[in-house]
């Protein structure tokens, strides 16, 4: 097993174009990036554990983390894409592949003006949910036709619905220094908006739902007593982000590269990349985790650089 470590660490070393298309930068899509063969740091053994154990999910972590990346790989899963996970844990441990409806709700697409602009957006997002399930759906607000799609949608398809919502706190965290009243009228609408999930619970099969915040601080899941935080828990410490033993078991030929091209040994290397992106830890008796954006960041450009401060404000 050294002996191929080695001889894949040589091969990269010696081959100019070793990063070109290797690292799935700012792509969210498990889809694109298995079909494209870029890096993927095969999370699906701790998502299969996650389905199997329980049925409604939260998970808050910092953003660009790779929260989006899990809730497509979950997708993938639940629409039965069986293809996609030949060489995963996913592929060895799943043996009946099923194909369940799935509802992808992102929260993070739209700047919440008014109440009225934030109904137009959740309206969409149903609708477009509505189109790609092949369903028409109706209700005077979209709480009511969300719940319309989820009820819809398993008629139709013959089985529970499957619910992912990622950025679920975003409109809430935009508007909570806007003046007047518009950040508790959107915690108001997004309680009933979610609402929808315990009051049609017979027809679903799953729910993840991902943020910044946690839920508790803001009440907004007050009716969803049946959510099951996982984000500090250590069984899901390494669920988003690259832990210590990911590093050596994907990037060992990219830390070699990446210390060629900075005139540094390969212990130097790895001192300086675990000092400068390797600063979280979500439970404390898991791995340390290393931020994703940046660690991939600097792997695709070859240098060290403060990609996820540049990237936004620390929210």
């Amino acid at each position: 097993m050294e002996n191929e470590s080695m001889d894949r660490i040589e091969t990269a070393l010696n081959n100019p174009n070793f990063t070109i298309g290797r690292y799935p930068v700012g792509d969210s899509s498990f889809t694109q990036i298995r079909e494209a063969g870029k890096v993927y740091v095969d999370k699906t053994a701790i998502l299969y554990q996650l389905v199997s154990d329980s049925k409604y999910y939260f998970l808050s972590r910092p953003r660009r983390f790779g929260k989006s990346l899990m809730l497509s790989t979950l997708k993938a899963y639940f629409e039965g894409r069986k293809e996609l996970f030949e060489g995963l844990a996913m592929g060895r441990l799943e043996k009946e592949w099923r194909r369940y409806p799935v509802i992808s709700i992102s929260m993070g697409h739209e700047d919440i003006t008014s109440i009225a602009v934030l109904n137009d957006y959740l309206t969409a997002e149903v609708s477009r949910n509505a189109g790609f399930l092949g369903v028409e759906v109706c209700g005077s607000t979209p709480a009511l036709r969300f719940a319309d799609l989820i009820i819809k949608a398993a008629g139709k398809y013959g089985e529970k619905v499957v619910i992912l919502i990622d950025e679920y706190d975003k409109h809430m965290l935009d508007t909570r220094h806007k003046e007047g009243n518009l950040h508790e009228d959107v915690k108001s609408a997004l309680r009933g908006f979610y609402g929808c999930i315990k009051e049609t619970a017979d027809y679903i099969r799953f729910t993840m739902i991902t943020g910044i915040t946690k839920f508790s601080h803001v009440n907004i899941f007050s009716g969803l007593n049946n959510l099951r935080d996982i984000s500090l828990l250590p069984a899901y410490n390494a669920i988003c982000g690259i832990s210590e033993s990911e590093m050596a078991e994907y990037f060992s030929e990219d830390i070699a590269v990446f210390a060629q091209r900075n005139d540094m040994t390969t212990e130097t290397a790895k001192k300086e990349i675990k000092l400068q992106y390797d600063g979280y830890r979500f439970a404390s008796e898991g791995e340390n985790i290393y931020n994703p954006f940046s660690t991939l960041n600097a792997f695709a450009n070859m240098r060290f650089g403060s990609y996820w401060f540049q990237s936004g404000t620390s929210l």
